[in-house]
């Protein structure tokens, strides 16, 4: 949906560039520029979008959120977590460091998870340090439609 509204925006403006450019009495440089740019921006625009479309939050999920997915990347450096935050009532995509403790309770949360209970889990600050205090499992399934991969 949203890569044919910008598909469709990209040609209404090329359109309108190209009768501004027409009909300006602007000197010959500055028309044949316009035209090549405007096509170039667009484009540029475009890759960027696909680009940050799917990108992960990098930082830890606020408040209570409800456990869906989670993996290590970038060489064990990285944790990336899919989960359902309830603030938002939506699935998010977050990217934090790497700690063994979060990794072994996130765990422990996909096990449970696989059995078919919801894991609801907070972070807290510990310091300086972010923790996982809290992985419950609950039964809660409220606003919630994620399928579970």
């Amino acid at each position: 949906m949203l890569l044919e509204f910008i598909i469709g925006g990209s040609v209404i403006l090329f359109v309108i560039m190209a009768i501004l450019v027409y009909y300006s009495r602007a000197m010959s440089i500055f028309k044949i520029v316009a035209l090549p740019y405007t096509i170039v921006m667009a484009a540029a625009m475009l890759a960027l979008i696909i680009q940050l479309a799917g990108a992960p939050i990098d930082q830890f999920p606020e408040g209570k959120w409800d456990y869906v997915f989670h993996k290590a990347e970038q060489q064990g450096k990285v944790i990336v977590l899919w989960a359902w935050v309830r603030q938002h009532k939506d699935t998010r995509l977050y990217r934090f460091a790497y700690s063994r403790d979060t990794m072994k309770k996130l765990n422990q949360a996909k096990q449970k998870g696989r059995k078919g209970i919801n894991v609801v889990g907070k972070f807290s600050m510990d310091g300086k340090v972010r923790r996982l205090d809290t992985m419950n499992g609950t039964s809660e399934n409220k606003d919630r439609n994620v399928i579970k991969p």
